[in-house]
């Protein structure tokens, strides 16, 4: 994406406003910038942790102030999330949000089927019969959001555009 080469500065408009310059026009620039990767982090934190000599932990250990506030990260395991007491909507409906991380596709199924969890993640299109067939189960199709694309590592960019064309 090259967003370091395209973005020219960022300045701060007001406490929740930023605006970006950019180097040249870019489409393409606010999808980008709605990923995940592309956050917007608090600066003072950052520096809090760096002076601790934790900075992981402003990967670990998020600030926000949504509805929920972290309570535990077992990496590759576990996230646990209480609800804020300071969420500026007010008391949330549930207390307690705890996201098992399951790789493995016919494992976060059987836990759905034996109500070991209530909600899984892009299950395979072979479960689908499985899933609707289940009166316990609701399948909730919607259109992706994708972003692709290719990356070549190559100098000879039109003989490769030329090879996957005839392709």
């Amino acid at each position: 994406m090259g967003l370091d080469k395209l973005i020219k500065s960022v300045k701060k408009v007001d406490d929740y406003h930023v605006q970006f310059e950019l180097n040249e026009p870019n489409a393409a620039f606010l999808a980008d910038w709605g990923m995940d990767f592309a956050s917007i982090l608090s600066a003072e934190y950052g520096e809090a942790m760096l002076k601790k000599g934790t900075p992981e932990n402003v990967d670990n250990w998020p600030v926000g102030t949504g509805p929920y506030a972290l309570q535990q990260y077992k990496v590759d395991s576990q996230i646990r999330y209480i609800a804020n007491p300071h969420y500026w909507e007010g008391e949330v409906p549930t207390k307690h949000l705890i996201f098992s991380i399951t790789p493995n596709v016919e494992t976060r199924l059987a836990k759905l089927q034996t109500n070991e969890c209530q909600i899984i993640p892009a299950p395979s299109p072979v479960q689908f019969p499985v899933i609707k067939g289940n009166k316990d189960l609701a399948l909730h199709a919607v259109e992706a959001l994708n972003v692709g694309y290719l990356a070549f590592n190559t100098e000879k960019n039109r003989l490769i555009m030329c090879w996957c064309a005839r392709r």
